[in-house]
């Protein structure tokens, strides 16, 4: 079952959609895959830069992990014109069935320089067998 999230900020839509990967997933080797898709809409005038970005990961045993910080996804810091959308897939492991995951996106407005921070929604991931 696929599940989204949605946060709007500074003008910028981040929608997250998500969800469990039986198939790569091993519990009785503590490992649980999700894929997840981000959508970044520019509802702005101007377009704006990607910078950077910062992941949190939490798992049901309350261990957090600072998931990569990166400046670029997929090898680019892709530019976001006004009214336009960006989008990337990718997956993550948790070491339990339940846990969850938000983030920071840094971006630039193109026109003025500005910089500015644009929130990832959180995500609560929960594998369906975690769920009796």
């Amino acid at each position: 079952m696929v599940e989204m999230v949605k946060q709007i900020t500074s003008g910028v839509t981040v929608s997250v959609e998500f969800f469990y990967q039986p198939e790569y997933s091993k519990p009785l080797k503590r490992i649980y895959r999700f894929a997840y898709r981000i959508m970044i809409a520019n509802n702005n005038s101007f377009p704006i830069k990607w910078l950077e970005r910062k992941w949190f990961i939490i798992d049901s045993h309350s261990t957090e992990r600072k998931e990569e910080e990166g400046k670029e996804i997929g090898g680019i810091q892709p530019i976001i014109p006004a009214n336009e959308t960006y989008s990337y897939a990718s997956s993550v492991n948790l070491n339990t069935g339940v846990g969850k995951m938000y983030g920071i996106l840094t971006m630039k407005n193109r026109e003025d320089n500005n910089i500015f921070d644009v929130i990832i929604p959180e995500i609560i991931m929960t594998a369906p067998l975690k769920m009796n």
